[in-house]
């Protein structure tokens, strides 16, 4: 859609007072009132000024990396609640707009198909791994074979199949996203019952700076 003759006049008016008023110091008054008029013509604009309220873009925001954080595990068991136990804490947080919490607990695999929407995936989950109860795991997951049957799979509970079940599962029908993280935690009891035992507690909250730096990366990497 092309801009008309007013509107461009607008921008033109807009773009000689800030260069007038140079609204890195001076007339803060001014500056919010022209800052008021470029959010009124570009309500998109409010998203791309800094911080500091020192400079303004008048271009559109860059498209973002969709980036889910996801618990996997069941709450009745103990530790294995460890994955919503993070979301949970991250839940206190205030996060970026385009990272968003799920606690998907034992779901069905047609969770697969909304992992299409995101463009990387971090999974919370409990992992036989050696160590100590508590101990913490990252790494980048990649899937390399497709399941046989998608159908009988799709019929099956997370719980039933895991986590790796899920990926593969997603692999097969071309939703998984391009860049998936795994943050796995040893357990320490899971026996049925409410509450995460005092040593995946406290890894639950370490977890949570683990994702808060996986966060930071991706945003590195997406503005490469």
């Amino acid at each position: 859609m092309k801009a008309s003759m007013d509107e461009l006049e607008e921008i033109s008016a807009i773009r000689e007072t800030l260069s007038a008023c140079r609204l890195r110091d001076k007339n803060p008054l001014l500056r919010s009132r022209v800052y008021h008029r470029i959010d009124i013509l570009f309500p998109w604009a409010a998203d791309v000024r800094s911080r500091s309220g020192r400079s303004y873009r008048l271009e559109p925001p860059p498209q973002t990396m969709r980036i889910l954080v996801a618990g996997v595990g069941n709450r009745l068991r103990r530790d294995d609640g460890f994955g919503p136990r993070v979301v949970d804490l991250l839940s206190e947080l205030s996060l970026p707009e385009n990272v968003e919490l799920r606690d998907v607990g034992t779901a069905g695999l047609t969770i697969a198909t909304d992992l299409s929407d995101y463009d990387a995936a971090i999974f919370l989950d409990t992992m036989d791994v050696e160590g100590e109860p508590g101990r913490l795991y990252k790494a980048e997951v990649e899937i390399g074979e497709t399941v046989d049957d998608v159908g009988e799979l799709a019929r099956m509970t997370l719980h039933e199949v895991g986590l790796e079940g899920l990926l593969r599962f997603s692999s097969a029908i071309g939703t998984l996203p391009p860049k998936v993280i795994l943050i796995g935690c040893k357990p320490k009891v899971l026996s049925a019952g409410i509450g995460l035992s005092p040593e995946v507690e406290m890894a639950a909250e370490r977890a949570v700076d683990m994702v808060l730096d996986t966060l930071r990366g991706l945003r590195r990497e997406d503005r490469e």
